[in-house]
């Protein structure tokens, strides 16, 4: 594969080791700051498993796996305050606790219906500062959101529950500011703070239709986060002023996409 003159590097399509024998749900960098522990890939699959590749200094992956408690599908996965304990949604509606190290899952609560995405607060600034640092958010196509205190490893309560009255698809978390996609077409903003004061926005609206929303993510510095949608289109926002800012080529084949 040729290097793309906006990477800067070189491309390759080298397979990673031990794949997943069923479809990928879900793909994740680790958002840490040391050497050691950045550029380490998560995948979660409809296989039951969660997968953790480290790259050495040759750039060479290693893997490591573990299956999800009851061995139901994952859907997605997420990094908590380290790289060795995972958080992971499945098919069956339970949040799990991974053990990496170990390949052992726990299951710290419950949806009604599957998770579709999960995520651990995240910040550019001391996020240890935070009295949410270690707090667990998920989300489900029962239309509730979750926040789950994580951090006692004897007490794992549903510190909060929001709910949406619609499928949830995917959310971010930044701060104090947790951002959900639902299957109404809609995001909503709202602080973790203050769970009952939530705001929200539609977008991806083409000659009149507005399409549904499958996917957003914040950009940890700036203050902007990205939505994908079934329109084929991945436009950026500034979350602050809630105005879009570009909305980037379409693709040809519009369908459901990970940011």
């Amino acid at each position: 594969m040729p290097a793309h003159p906006a990477w800067g590097y070189e491309g390759y399509s080298d397979p990673l080791p031990s794949p997943t024998t069923d479809g990928i749900s879900s793909l994740t960098f680790s958002h840490f700051s040391s050497p050691a522990k950045t550029n380490i890939l998560l995948a979660s699959s409809w296989d039951g498993t969660i997968r953790q590749y480290t790259p050495d200094s040759d750039g060479k992956y290693t893997s490591r796996a573990s299956q999800s408690a009851g061995g139901s599908p994952v859907l997605c996965s997420a990094y908590g305050v380290s790289t060795r304990y995972v958080y992971a949604g499945s098919l069956d509606g339970s949040s799990q606790k991974v053990d990496m190290e170990k390949g052992e899952s726990t299951t710290i609560g419950n949806h009604e219906k599957a998770i579709s995405s999960v995520c651990c607060m995240a910040s550019s600034e001391k996020p240890w500062s935070s009295s949410l640092f270690g707090c667990i958010a998920s989300d489900s196509w029962d239309g509730n959101v979750k926040l789950w205190d994580v951090r006692q490893p004897q007490i794992c309560k549903s510190a909060s529950e929001i709910s949406l009255g619609a499928k949830v698809f995917g959310m971010d978390w930044v701060d104090h500011t947790l951002m959900v996609c639902t299957s109404a077409r809609k995001i909503h903003i709202f602080d973790v703070r203050k769970a009952g004061d939530i705001d929200f926005l539609t977008c991806h609206r083409v000659d009149g239709t507005i399409n549904p929303i499958n996917a957003v993510a914040f950009h940890p510095t700036y203050g902007t986060f990205a939505t994908g949608g079934c329109d084929g289109t991945v436009v950026v926002w500034d979350a602050r002023m809630k105005k879009r800012l570009v909305a980037l080529p379409c693709l040809a084949s519009p369908r459901p996409f990970l940011l």
